[in-house]
């Protein structure tokens, strides 16, 4: 890596087929229908074509899988990070209690690390939701980062078209009213930060968003405008990579699993964005995107960025 260029993290939430199905409304969640059984073989191969070391978040109950255990072997073999996306992807988390929370990671970390090898230091919210009382279970288990922040404005709008698409009671909706944050959300940091008046130290690794505009820039956003114009896609992020590189901002670079299925997946969920195309087309984007980060940061996962990094 170059000592003269700002470190960048890049990660890949593994939400499985059945958490979007969950919070869609789709009663055919309960089976527990899986793509990470497609989606990991061709991160792993796509990260190691471009030479990334990425953090991977698992979902416990999916390390739990007998079917995918092997793959989440595969994860660390490969050198990767493992960060805790929680036991059961519930995206009401930031509303348990103390107990509830512990539990949930009790479960969550015993599958990942049975089926890993790995003990996370390193948490995302499921659906980028967090709480104080999360914050301090964190500091309790001796987590060196959380990369929950998602400091965007167009959460209430990518709810209410969520809401309008989905199958959901009007209980249901009741109980994701919090679904991809708040518009005040926007004005949080989008640097590193450590959490003030909490028992301890916890780093926070914002999710980059646009600069100044706020509007998200992780991949599965990438691919919902290159849906519209292939070239305004290519634009729009590097000029944010260029916007954040020239105020020393580093950029938090966020996949998801679902950005390695295609319309030719038999398991692929239409109702996603980035789902007109199959999966080579998407992935073609994705090795320009990533080519496009590394001319301007050197890539790395979030545990090693959190190393790094200095916090005053």
């Amino acid at each position: 890596m170059k000592s003269d260029r700002v470190l960048t993290p890049v990660s890949i939430d593994l939400d499985n087929l059945w958490a979007y199905l969950r919070t869609r409304g789709d009663p055919g969640w309960i089976s527990f229908p899986d793509f990470l059984d497609v989606a990991i073989p061709r991160a792993l191969d796509f990260f190691s074509e471009l030479n990334v070391t990425a953090t991977f978040c698992v979902v416990g109950r999916d390390a739990e899988c007998a079917a995918l255990q092997n793959l989440m072997g595969e994860i660390t073999a490969a050198g990767h990070e493992i960060g805790n996306h929680s036991y059961d992807h519930r995206i009401d988390i930031h509303r348990w209690s103390k107990s509830e929370i512990r539990d949930d990671f009790d479960r969550s970390e015993a599958a990942i690390g049975a089926a890993t090898g790995a003990t996370p230091v390193g948490f995302r919210g499921p659906s980028f939701r967090i709480s104080d009382e999360v914050r301090r279970e964190l500091i309790r288990r001796d987590y060196r980062y959380d990369s929950s922040i998602f400091p965007t404005v167009v959460g209430p709008l990518a709810r209410a078209v969520h809401f309008s698409a989905s199958t959901l009671s009007a209980d249901q909706k009741t109980q994701q009213k919090d679904l991809f944050g708040k518009f005040s959300d926007g004005f949080q940091p989008l640097r590193p930060h450590q959490w003030p008046s909490l028992e301890g130290t916890l780093l926070e690794i914002p999710v980059t968003t646009f600069p100044f505009l706020r509007l998200p820039v992780h991949m599965t956003y990438i691919h919902f405008i290159a849906d519209q114009s292939e070239t305004l896609a290519a634009h729009y992020f590097r000029l944010a990579v260029r916007t954040c590189s020239t105020r020393n901002i580093p950029f938090s670079f966020l996949l998801h699993a679902s950005d390695f299925i295609g319309r030719n997946d038999i398991m692929c969920p239409r109702f996603l964005p980035g789902m007109k195309r199959v999966h080579e087309e998407k992935l073609k984007r994705m090795r320009a995107t990533i080519q496009t980060l590394g001319e301007y940061f050197d890539l790395c996962s979030a545990g090693v960025f959190a190393d790094s990094i200095s916090v005053s």
